[in-house]
């Protein structure tokens, strides 16, 4: 059973609405409505939310209208960039800064690429291969930009599904991860984009992430403190949430293979 205390900041926060519709509600002890309708609501929420943001298909990349339009985003971003450097005292005109607004440009739509991508084109090649145990891809390194300080959090990610009837190649999974760390991310927005985009176009039995990362946010700014400290974050869908057996095994595939404690 979920836990109350998370279910309930969903609910309160209109990322449940809807569940007394469908056969779901809360008990008096406050107890979390059916995971599949909760984890559809949320899908929901996230897609307007891409939808208001980037103007385009849900959760998925930039349109070519959009496209068109990036020259222009990117002059005013440069101009942005110029105004920053002045705010802070410097003088972007001078040797050494003339071309760093560009080139700070230019590395922020790479490390945002993700934005432009549809993981949906990404996991569409699949192989009929009969197969039904777990399959784990671990040590997936990737890197993102905290989106509350635009800062990096770099780690490792293992995913593991269990086919239904179809897999699909090693290489899109961690393309997949990339895709979504490659934008303004919070590590558990993160987590759960990554099993939620394959169980929609996988449709395996279940889907399993851990995510292990270090964030500059805190090491580097603030108090300076726990340099080492890490983060991570799961996300565990169908039968590797609701078997307990299958969420053993997964998990300790995750922590020998991935390097989670």
């Amino acid at each position: 059973m979920a836990d109350y205390g998370a279910d309930q900041y969903r609910w309160e926060h209109g990322i449940l609405k809807g569940h007394e519709g469908h056969g779901c509600s809360w008990d008096q002890g406050g107890r979390a409505p059916c995971p599949d309708e909760e984890r559809r609501h949320r899908q929901q929420s996230q897609k307007q939310h891409d939808s208001k943001v980037h103007g385009h298909r849900p959760g998925y990349g930039m349109p070519h209208k959009h496209r068109a339009q990036e020259t222009a985003y990117q002059e005013d971003c440069i101009a942005a960039v110029e105004t920053l450097l002045r705010g802070i005292g410097e003088d972007p005109d001078r040797e050494g800064l003339e071309d760093t607004p560009k080139r700070y440009v230019k590395a922020l739509l790479e490390l945002t690429e993700g934005y432009r991508e549809d993981p949906a084109e990404i996991l569409e090649t699949q192989f009929d291969v009969p197969y039904d145990q777990m399959v784990v891809v671990s040590g997936i390194e990737f890197t993102s930009l905290c989106e509350h300080h635009i800062l990096p959090f770099t780690g490792k990610a293992v995913v593991g599904y269990i086919p239904r009837d179809r897999v699909v190649g090693l290489s899109k999974i961690a393309r997949v991860v990339h895709v979504f760390a490659r934008r303004l991310q919070v590590q558990e927005r993160l987590t759960q984009q990554i099993a939620e985009a394959i169980q929609e176009h996988v449709e395996p039995i279940g889907v399993g992430v851990v995510v292990t990362a270090t964030h500059q946010c805190m090491t580097i700014r603030g108090a300076k403190e726990d340099m080492d400290a890490k983060m991570t974050t799961s996300a565990l869908l169908g039968v590797m949430r609701d078997s307990p057996d299958a969420r053993a095994e997964f998990l300790a595939l995750a922590r020998t293979n991935g390097g989670h404690k």
